[in-house]
């Protein structure tokens, strides 16, 4: 009985942590993910207003073709390459300021991303 009774006390000594919530971050951020096609024609990441501070972009593993990250003009001349599998993080206003294209020699690419807003 005496080795119970000091278990219990242990175990209500030991201080409990919540688990992080994910959908937001040390500052308060909320968090955003999704993902999206590339075509080969400039597409936006998102047409939403909302505020954001900070946008990792992710090639998906299983891309046949690069994408391109860039503004409202990004080509293949003047965009930022991504290889499958790349990521690049860019700090911004807006989802809707960054776009994406695919490359014209291969059959899909798509990315994934996580934005952080105020």
């Amino acid at each position: 009985m005496k080795l119970l009774t000091i278990l219990l006390i242990l175990l209500l000594a030991v201080p409990c942590y919540a688990q992080p919530d994910i959908r937001t971050d040390q500052v308060g951020h909320s968090i955003q993910s999704g993902a999206k096609n590339a075509t080969t024609t400039a597409v936006a990441l998102s047409s939403s207003a909302a505020t954001i501070v900070e946008i990792t972009i992710l090639a998906d593993e299983h891309n046949s073709d690069v994408v391109y990250v860039g503004n409202d003009a990004v080509t293949e001349n003047n965009g930022y390459k991504l290889i499958t599998g790349a990521t690049v993080t860019i700090r911004t206003d807006s989802l809707g300021d960054v776009y994406i294209l695919k490359g014209s020699y291969g059959d899909g690419a798509q990315i994934m991303y996580i934005a952080t807003n105020e």
